[in-house]
């Protein structure tokens, strides 16, 4: 099981076998809160699915691009994905939809 928390608008999300994230009414995880930043989430920007007990982020060919933050013992790197090329999410990892701000917490 994992968790999304959005450090957006304070919430807590479950993240199940498959979700898409978004701005648009039918997204699994609707994102509200700071009208400006929403202006740089797309309707359906995101997707978290699991594969084999891995989960796995995927940019739905989002305008303003989705980055993943990765953190190891001395370092962090963000990455900006490419469309419908998964990756691999770890527990703490950060996630950019646009300027929108969620961390993953796998528990």
């Amino acid at each position: 099981m994992a968790i999304l928390f959005d450090l957006e608008d304070n919430k807590i999300y479950d993240v199940y076998a498959k979700v898409i994230i978004g701005t648009n009414g039918t997204c699994d995880i609707i994102l509200k809160g700071n009208k400006e930043i929403l202006k740089t989430v797309s309707g359906r920007h995101a997707e978290i699915f699991t594969e084999n007990e891995i989960y796995y982020l995927e940019d739905l060919d989002s305008k303003n691009r989705t980055k993943l933050t990765r953190y190891g013992k001395d370092f962090s790197m963000t990455e900006e994905l490419d469309s419908y090329r998964p990756v691999e999410l770890h527990s703490g990892n950060d996630i950019l939809l646009g300027k929108y701000k969620m961390k993953f917490i796998e528990h």
